[in-house]
């Protein structure tokens, strides 16, 4: 399936690379300095880009797991840079693209972009070659047009820290004004012209995706949330000691109840103390009771909102693809 319109890349920050046309009309990428792997990336072949880039890995591993993202917000839903910060989350940089902008309580995982994203060579080779790993690319690259919006953002990831922004090679004058100008021509991309994962989902919580993974893939985690197996079971211990501590809270009552009961007549020293003793459980049990209640009815509220917001999601994703057929209709006719 080819993308909806010709895609030109006008601005060239990296121009390491060349897509020549060899006879059938077939291209082929090649390095200026004779070199045959992509850089950064020694496993990937330039005239076999097809088969081994790594780019491929920036697919969704299934498609039935976006289909179930329906709760979630839309593309453009990510944050800036400086905002993950103002809001207590540390940037985690990590190689695999499977996390990129999945975020988890105080850390929010980022993919630095490859040397050869910055290349017009690049994108005049694999819009054809691959229409699959265009709209990966594509779409990742897409995501950086919201996480640098100010050059505050554009500092934060080219320090040294970071190196989310490649500065080697031929970049090491890279300006904010002229890294804007070149992701302005991802801005306008479709959502048709990107992969199922950045078609309709910015960023995600990795607790999420990993409970939708238990449901659809019948695996534990789509990613482990925690380095260790103890960190992971705390997460549940705690739960189940919350439980036993209502559970002790409630016996306890129970047993103060029937203990002040058990006392005669003629023992109530304290008789204020003893009417204390006998409806204070009572009003505890009755607390314990109403939680009991209110904490599920919370939860089945937000489910019931989260569903109405999935519906209107489906609704308005529906109604889009009926305006684009019927445009793609009247241009044919």
């Amino acid at each position: 399936m080819l993308i909806s319109h010709p895609f030109t890349i006008q601005t060239d920050l990296y121009s390491n690379l060349q897509c020549q046309t060899v006879a059938g009309g077939t291209k082929l990428l090649f390095r200026k300095d004779n070199l045959e792997f992509l850089p950064e990336h020694l496993k990937s072949g330039c005239a076999m880009l097809g088969n081994s880039d790594p780019t491929s890995n920036l697919t969704s591993p299934s498609p039935s797991l976006t289909d179930s993202l329906h709760t979630c917000f839309s593309s453009s839903h990510v944050w800036p840079l400086h905002h993950h910060q103002t809001k207590g989350r540390d940037i985690v940089v990590d190689e695999d693209p499977r996390l990129h902008l999945l975020w988890h309580k105080t850390k929010v995982y980022i993919k630095p972009i490859p040397p050869y994203l910055l290349s017009a060579a690049f994108w005049d080779y694999i819009q054809t070659a691959d229409a699959s790993l265009f709209r990966a690319a594509a779409g990742f690259m897409r995501t950086y047009v919201y996480l640098i919006r100010y050059e505050i953002d554009f500092r934060k990831a080219t320090s040294a820290e970071l190196g989310l922004i490649p500065t080697a090679h031929d970049q090491t004058s890279l300006t904010f004004e002229a890294f804007v100008d070149f992701l302005s021509q991802f801005e306008n991309l479709s959502d048709a012209d990107v992969s199922p994962r950045y078609r309709s989902y910015g960023q995600l919580r990795l607790a999420r995706v990993n409970h939708l993974t238990r449901l659809v893939l019948r695996r534990w985690s789509y990613f482990p949330r925690y380095s260790r197996l103890a960190d992971e079971l705390a997460y549940f211990v705690a739960a189940v000691l919350a439980l036993f501590s209502v559970v002790s809270i409630f016996l306890g009552c129970m047993q103060v109840e029937i203990a002040v009961m058990s006392l005669r007549s003629g023992e109530e020293t304290w008789p204020g103390f003893i009417a204390v003793s006998r409806w204070f459980p009572v009003a505890m049990m009755a607390l314990i009771l109403l939680l009991l209640v209110v904490i599920p009815a919370l939860a089945v509220g937000i489910l019931l909102k989260q569903a109405v917001f999935t519906l209107l999601v489906l609704r308005a994703k529906k109604k889009d693809r009926e305006k684009a057929k019927a445009m793609s209709s009247s241009v044919v006719g």
